[in-house]
Parts: C-alpha cells; structure tokens; sequence
C-alpha cells in the first residue's frame, strides 16, 4: 500500500501536471519527507541513514561498501562479484543450511552484490524477527566462510553466463561497443574474454583475503528503512558492526573516456537477419550540477526515437535510450532493426531535432511530471527508497537530496534541454552485429563524422 506521504506526493503530482507554474513537489512534502530521516553514526565512525515508516511491519536493511567493480585491480576485476555473490550463502556458525531456514522462518531474505562504483548486502523482513535475523546477517557481513564448493558453483554459473551472453547479439552488442568506448585499463570495465580467465584463479583463500581488505569502516554507510525505534536501532547495530576496525584503503577515482574518431566504429559480422546497434557517448556525473538536465534531456530523446523511428516509420523493433551514472555519465542508444541505414540515418535526425527545437513549456512540463512521477514511486517500497537514500549519500553526501531532486528537475527550461542535448549527444561510439553482406560501415562513420 501506499503510505500517506506518498500519496500526498502522487496528488500534487497529478495537480501539478494541470498547473506546470506550480512546484512539481510541495516544499510541505519536501519537509516532511526529510523530518522522518535520521542520519547517525556508529562508535566506529560508520554512517547510518535511517528512514522511519510509521505503522510499516517492514525493515529493510542495507549495508554499503564504498567499492565496486573500478576499484579492483585490471587483472582482479571478477574477484568481488564473485566474493559479494558468494557471501550471503555461509558464515562462521552460520551454515548455509542454517541460513536457509532461518530465512524461511522469518520471512526474511539475504541478498548481496557488486557493482561498478558500490557494494551492497541487504536484509528484508519484518520487524517483529529483527533480534532473530539481524545476528545472521551479521555474521555474513562480518565472517563470511567461503566454502571452496560454494565458489566453484558460482564460478561455473559466472562462466556460463558470459558464454551465454555472446549467444544472444542484443546482449553482446554492449561488448562490442564497450571495446572502443573504454580505452585500456579503463575501470569501469574488462573484457569478457579476460574475464573467463580471471575466474580461474579465484578460490576461498583469494575472496578471504579480499573480504579482510574490505572489511574497513572507512568504506562501509548503513541505510534502513522501517519502523524500529530509533535508540534500539542504534544500539543493536553498534552492537554489531561498531568493532570493524579503520584502515587506509587507496580507491580508483574514474575519468571519462577519451574520443577518437578513427576508433569509433567496431562492426562484428554474424549471418542474422537483424542488426543490433548500440551508441554510446560521454554525459555528467550524477554530482554534476548539469547531471539532471541531462537525465530529462535523455529521457525525452527515448520517447523522440520510438515516436519517430518505431511508430511512424516502423523501421526498429525496439529502440531506445537512457543515461548511466556514476562518478562519470554514459549515455546509450540501443535499436534492433532490418533497415540498419535507415534507422542510423533516423536517429541522427531525432538528435538533431533535440538540438534545435525549443521545445514549449507544456512540452517540458509533461515530460517532468513524468519523469516526477516515475521517480517518486520507487518511495513506495522500503528496498527502492532505501536504495535512493543510498545513491544520494554516495553521490552528494547528504540522502536528503533525494527529496529536493525534484526541485533541480522542476528548475529545468527548454534552454537547459537544448543546451544538455548540443553539449552530450556527440562524439558518438557504435558497436553493430549484423550480416556483413548487408552492412557498410560508410553508414555508421558518417553518423559519427556529423555528430562530433
């Protein structure tokens, strides 16, 4: 159900889409939103972000490590996927077994990961077992056991699911492109040839060392989500994360990947009947100050390319786009097609639209109550409205920017669309799998030539 701060959003959402001079979101919701989320620290210096539910039965719980996939060394990169996967199935007194019953109990679940720029396991469950399950998921944070058959599962699974990506072409095409859009020993990515050799070499000895490494308050951030009371909160997560020690630990800081024209273009033949094209380019960091005129300039160029390229003219079975931030900005445009010339040739229209219409105020106002509605649901469950807290903690230092963010996009005009759009969309890279009998690459290198 959706709780009455929520829908008091939806409200003034749905009001304000009439009313487009009016607040997306009321600075009354704004405040209210803010007035029911603590931020505290651990005896050990760990931050703790805690958003009270009242009346919710739910808690969720995460906790952060500042690291990811970039700041593993270029011949460890699979190393922490593999040790976050494997973390959750067993720990010291806490059998797998143990876990799974537990689990089932109390209608809990543990989950944990590894991605590009941060590190996460999770706790979901109820309140009323938070004395049962929080010990359990503690003892996967702090003594993970690593059993060596475990990892050999997780390792043939990794393994199968790289070999199976390059099976299915909509999925490699990221591949391909990835090869020319990031350049050697760029952090955010290996390739999937070296990562299959990498996962060779892991074993329990490799993921303990790693997880000692890791295990350092200097890198960790807890968010919950729920309806404890607030001092118990504090002291049992003291209790149990408050002895992991500080220790200097040196981070990959990620730069955007350079341009070069003569290396903008990667093109693998396979005998099939659709092209699979992907675009990639350079757009802000999620800190930047112009990341959410580029956020809604994107999400205007999707709807752009399917009215277009998919409705009106029928030439792609799917195409869209959408921006990836971190630290650094990516953004992407995606198209399965048989008409790989005309629907090249299409979207370079579309962007060119983007970049010179001045789009009305009605226009951009439709498009942010869009984007303001889509953004504000992921309020409505524990598990994405703490995730949200986390992003903005990581990103800007203050979780409470997450309920200001619709300000920065109720601030955005029509010159900022124009201006995100002539500043980002350009300097393209292009990965295609297609039928080379039926593909010149003259098609792609002109998009590229006209789009620098």
């Amino acid at each position: 159900m959706i709780n009455s701060i929520l829908l008091s959003i939806l409200m003034a959402i749905t009001y304000n889409s009439r009313l487009s001079a009016s607040a997306l979101v009321s600075k009354q919701t704004i405040e209210k939103q803010s007035e029911t989320t603590t931020t505290f620290k651990l005896k050990n210096g760990i931050p703790v972000i805690y958003r009270k539910v009242e009346n919710s039965d739910i808690l969720y719980l995460e906790f952060n490590w500042r690291w990811g996939y970039k700041d593993q060394s270029t011949n460890q990169k699979t190393i922490a996927p593999l040790m976050f996967q494997t973390m959750s199935e067993g720990a010291k007194e806490w059998s797998k077994g143990k876990i799974f019953e537990t689990s089932e109990a109390y209608s809990s679940s543990v989950k944990c990961f590894s991605g590009i720029e941060v590190s996460s396991c999770s706790l979901s469950g109820l309140s009323d077992y938070w004395d049962k399950t929080l010990p359990m998921f503690a003892a996967i944070i702090n003594n993970p056991s690593f059993e060596k058959r475990t990892i050999e599962i997780a390792k043939e699974r990794k393994e199968a699911s790289i070999k199976e990506s390059k099976l299915n072409p909509e999925a490699w095409t990221n591949e391909v492109v990835n090869k020319i859009y990031y350049p050697k020993g760029h952090p955010y990515w290996i390739s999937s040839e070296k990562s299959l050799s990498q996962i060779k070499s892991i074993n329990p000895d490799s993921l303990k060392k790693l997880h000692k490494k890791l295990h350092n308050s200097s890198l960790h951030y807890i968010v919950a989500v729920g309806n404890l009371p607030l001092n118990k909160m504090k002291k049992d997560l003291n209790k149990k994360f408050a002895g992991i020690k500080k220790q200097a630990i040196q981070r990959t800081m990620p730069i955007q990947p350079n341009f070069n024209p003569k290396k903008a273009l990667n093109f693998e033949a396979r005998k099939i009947p659709t092209a699979y094209i992907r675009i990639k380019f350079n757009t802000p960091g999620k800190h930047e100050n112009n990341a959410p005129a580029a956020e809604l300039m994107l999400r205007i160029l999707s709807e752009e390319l399917g009215n277009e390229i998919r409705t009106k003219r029928s030439l792609s079975y799917a195409i869209y786009a959408y921006g990836i931030q971190y630290h650094i900005g990516i953004g992407l445009i995606a198209a399965s097609t048989s008409n790989p010339k005309e629907t090249i040739e299409a979207i370079h229209q579309v962007i060119q639209k983007i970049k010179e219409k001045p789009y009305s105020r009605k226009e951009i106002a439709n498009f942010k109550t869009e984007y303001t509605t889509r953004y504000f649901l992921t309020l409505e469950e524990h598990k994405t409205l703490g995730s949200a807290l986390s992003d903005h903690f990581l990103y800007h230092r203050d979780p409470l920017s997450l309920y200001r963010y619709p300000e920065k996009i109720d601030a955005i005009t029509a010159k900022d669309i124009q201006t995100a759009a002539r500043s980002y969309l350009k300097n393209f890279r292009i990965g295609v799998i297609y039928d080379d009998t039926k593909f010149q690459k003259k098609w792609a290198v002109k998009f590229i030539n006209e789009n620098q």
